[in-house]
């Protein structure tokens, strides 16, 4: 189950001021999650549809450097652009398998850029990433860039390539820490609120 990532994706309705969408809790490649297009809310598979016959040549990552000239994401670049809204991300270390919980350090709202495709089995929704910082790498492959509000619509809207490229480039790393969690999260199919349980001290991360 975790061979292409050693992440998942958790979305929860606390604290949350974007109610609209349905919620979903541990999300890993090929499941459900909520994103937000310029038409509105809508589901879609994250980085590939689950018991495909024909596997959809797509990622639950991209880099945001490359994503705009790469075959395979360039055209949605500029036609499918979306945001995806997290309140954390799980990962653990190859090494090791110790999980964590890796979040915002004021707790809000992640937004994360992303872009969908169309297929005929469903939408499939990547995630925008940058190399992680230094105080991430023993976890995380991949860190999703983090937006701030005011840059949803200008992410969504339809514009010059070069305006949402140079959007990008001008994303700040964010204040996160990560707190050691339950094994579980690495169970397939378990997605209980018991994973953001704190059983190890916070410790804090360094931008």
């Amino acid at each position: 189950m975790f061979s292409k990532s050693n992440s998942i994706i958790s979305l929860t309705d606390e604290s949350s001021e974007f109610r609209d969408h349905k919620r979903f809790y541990a999300v890993d490649v090929g499941q459900e999650i909520s994103i937000l297009t310029k038409a509105g809310f809508t589901n879609s598979y994250w980085g590939e549809v689950p018991d495909s016959t024909t596997r959809m040549q797509h990622t639950p990552y991209l880099d945001f450097q490359s994503a705009h000239t790469v075959r395979r994401s360039r055209m949605n670049f500029r036609t499918h652009r979306c945001i995806i809204f997290l309140d954390s991300f799980y990962s653990w270390s190859l090494k090791d398998r110790r999980p964590v919980r890796v979040l915002l350090e004021d707790e809000s709202i992640l937004i994360i850029p992303g872009i969908y495709f169309e297929e005929d089995q469903g939408n499939i929704v990547s995630l925008l990433t940058r190399r992680p910082r230094k105080s991430l790498r023993s976890y995380v492959q991949y860190e999703p860039l983090c937006l701030n509000p005011e840059n949803i619509d200008s992410w969504l809207k339809d514009d010059r390539v070069d305006k949402h490229i140079a959007l990008l480039g001008t994303v700040l790393l964010k204040p996160m820490y990560y707190y050691t969690i339950t094994n579980k999260v690495m169970v397939p199919g378990y997605s209980d609120k018991t994973l953001h349980d704190r059983t190890n001290q916070e410790t804090t991360l360094f931008s």
